[in-house]
């Protein structure tokens, strides 16, 4: 449809002063642009014929019917032409034509073809000898073509061939192709497997019969030893499609099958740095292909990836290359810290930037170098179960320091999106502030949070235990007083003592929070009772002030309520449980990064906490500040100790 605004040839009387206004008249034009329409059908199948055959009498009278819905391509269908304003109107004229030949169409009255719904009936009547001697398709019949009369519009193309009448396809015997099967699998596969070849008919069904075939198939059994392994020659034979006078006894094609196992790719990853612990800016990590011959697969980097969180500090300098590694080559991958690298000043927290580094690697077969090898020849296919074995990634974390000067108390602005797990905070206390008992001054380190949803200022003070109220140090490690600290340490039945200084934490209440401690394990003798304890001060009896010491997790906001006389704690939601049982259930023996690692974590969970033996760190998952410390049992019970941490480890490793 045409829509169109024109101006029209208006003019007015010539008077001085006057004007013509036109704006509120217009003029439309519509119109409807088609095209040509198509009339299908009329047409009955007879089947198909071998060349040759006797010939078949036909005798017979057909109904069919003409539309213009359907696809051209088969004359027996017909033609999406579309509705009227889309398409030129034709119209079908009453006919009755005979070919002289034995075959007649009738078609009574005219019948108007102006949409896709429109139909009109053809009878047909056929009285010959149907032909086998021409190969292909075959037509009896006549054209009605001159009986189609169309509307007459400027540049239409009237339809002048109708085909009206019996078809029917003379063809000869067909062929088989079969192309040589190349296998490639894994050497490690056993059992028993199918592998086909491409087979197929080598001439148009138009033309030549439609035979079916069996053979194409190559069983394997067991595992096969690494290279090439000839299977031999194959026959394919054709299945006759079961016309008269068909020969396909003598369709047959031969195909040879080779048979390449391949070995997995091997490979070797090294990185320079410290042999423990995270890589840093400058740090290599070396992918070596390790493999030989071309019947083992070459190493491939698959992915590289730098995550942690936003904002990341690093990039990675590749060495070069595609990413397939050849036999006996490598790829170097160095990091390269590109964050804020200003020297931390003194009152400042040091900074620590964390990411982790992955390597997907996947093996890669050499396709060609086995195509060269297998001596495989002509047309082939090549059918293999295996595109690449997959490889462990590698995963590496990269960790970069600026610690800051020791100090007794620092603090640092910590901007709104931070993740404390990518941009940790850290301080250490200083030999003068550090309590004469302990050879190894204390330190803290904020190894991870939720991000933070506005700017924080977190401060670090450590107090000297000497410098500590006597009231303070008497609720862990007076047996008079710290009957309530006791009751919320884990594992504790007898006495505890401090490890580390008191830290004070603030800036960093409300948010989600791991916080480390580094103690000195050298006279401590129950250090698998480890923890990182809080200062919580309470009303007790007789509305008294108290203070005691206790697992830092029993101060986070999912716990409503702790009773020290029952030994309870109310967590929200109204559940109760006993203080025992919920450290122990939260309980982890290793490093935060090994219980994430462990429990396939990429976020801590509220409540867990645990201690590093091997570095001397006790830690919690918390969402609270204050006053911390560690502590480990007295010598009294180190060996209870010892015992609940062996049940615990047999427990979660049956888990």
């Amino acid at each position: 449809m045409v829509n169109e605004r024109i101006n029209p040839l208006i003019s007015g009387e010539v008077i001085q002063g006057s004007s013509l206004n036109l704006s509120g008249v217009a003029l439309t034009v519509t119109g409807t642009a088609v095209t040509d329409r198509a009339i299908f059908g009329g047409t009955v199948d007879l089947g198909r014929r071998m060349v040759g055959a006797s010939g078949v009498t036909i005798n017979r009278s057909d109904t069919v019917t003409l539309g213009t819905n359907g696809s051209p391509l088969d004359p027996n269908q017909y033609y999406n032409n579309g509705s009227d304003d889309h398409r030129t109107r034709l119209n079908l004229q009453a006919l009755n034509m005979d070919n002289g030949t034995g075959a007649t169409a009738e078609h009574l009255g005219t019948s108007a073809f102006t949409d896709t719904a429109h139909t009109a009936t053809v009878q047909l009547t056929g009285n010959f000898t149907l032909s086998t001697a021409t190969q292909g398709r075959n037509f009896q019949g006549v054209n009605a073509g001159s009986s189609i009369v169309g509307e007459a519009l400027a540049g239409a193309n009237k339809q002048d061939t109708l085909q009206l009448g019996y078809t029917w396809n003379n063809v000869q015997n067909n062929q088989l192709y079969a192309n040589n099967l190349l296998i490639i699998d894994s050497n490690s596969t056993s059992g028993t497997r199918s592998h086909f070849t491409y087979a197929g008919q080598v001439h148009s069904t138009n033309t030549h019969t439609n035979i079916s075939w069996t053979g194409d198939c190559v069983s394997v059994s067991g595992a096969l030893g690494t290279g090439i392994h000839n299977l031999g020659n194959r026959t394919v034979t054709a299945i006759a499609e079961g016309l008269a006078g068909e020969n396909a006894s003598a369709t047959t094609a031969t195909f040879n099958t080779r048979y390449a196992s391949v070995a997995a790719a091997s490979f070797t990853a090294t990185h320079s740095g410290a042999t423990a612990g995270p890589l840093t800016d400058g740090n290599t990590v070396t992918i070596r292909d390790t493999g030989s011959s071309v019947f083992q697969n070459n190493v491939a980097i698959s992915n590289v990836a730098l995550s942690g969180g936003q904002n990341l500090d690093y990039q990675l300098i590749y060495g070069g290359g595609d990413s397939t590694i050849e036999h006996g080559g490598n790829r170097t991958f160095t990091i390269d810290y590109i964050g804020n690298s200003n020297t931390v000043q003194v009152g400042q927290l040091g900074r620590v930037s964390r990411a982790d580094l992955s390597i997907g690697l996947t093996g890669r077969i050499n396709y060609s170098g086995i195509i060269t090898a297998s001596g495989i020849s002509g047309n082939y296919r090549i059918d293999n179960q295996i595109y690449g074995d997959s490889l462990a990634t590698q995963n590496y974390q990269l960790e970069t320091r600026f610690d800051a000067p020791a100090a007794a108390v620092g603090s640092s602005q910590v901007a709104a999106g931070a993740d404390l797990g990518v941009n940790g905070l850290a301080l250490k206390n200083t030999a003068t502030n550090t309590s004469a008992r302990f050879t190894k001054a204390t330190d803290l380190e904020l190894l991870d949070s939720s991000i933070l949803t506005s700017a924080k200022t977190v401060q670090v003070e450590f107090i000297k235990l000497n410098n500590a109220a006597p009231a303070v140090l008497a609720a862990l490690e007076n047996s008079g007083t710290n009957a309530a600290s006791l009751a919320g340490i884990y594992g504790s039945d007898a006495g505890t003592e401090f490890v580390s200084d008191i830290v004070n934490l603030t800036g960093l209440n409300g948010v989600m929070q791991v916080v480390q401690l580094g103690y000195d394990a050298s006279g401590a003798t129950g250090e698998e009772g480890a923890q990182l304890l809080w200062r919580y001060d309470y009303i007790g009896a007789g509305a008294t002030a108290q203070i005691a010491w206790i697992n830092a997790v029993l101060g986070n906001s999912n716990i409503t309520d702790l009773d020290f006389a029952t030994g309870m704690l109310t967590l929200a939601g109204g559940g109760n449980e006993t203080i025992q049982d919920y450290l122990e259930i939260n309980r982890f023996v290793g490093s935060y990064d090994d219980y994430l690692a462990e429990s396939n974590l990429t976020n801590p969970q509220l409540g867990k906490w645990g201690f590093d033996l091997d570095a001397d760190k006790v830690w919690a998952v918390i969402d609270h500040n204050s006053s911390f410390a560690a502590s480990v049992p007295e010598p009294s019970v180190s060996m209870l100790m010892l015992l609940g941490v062996g049940c615990f480890a047999f427990r979660r490793k049956k888990n």
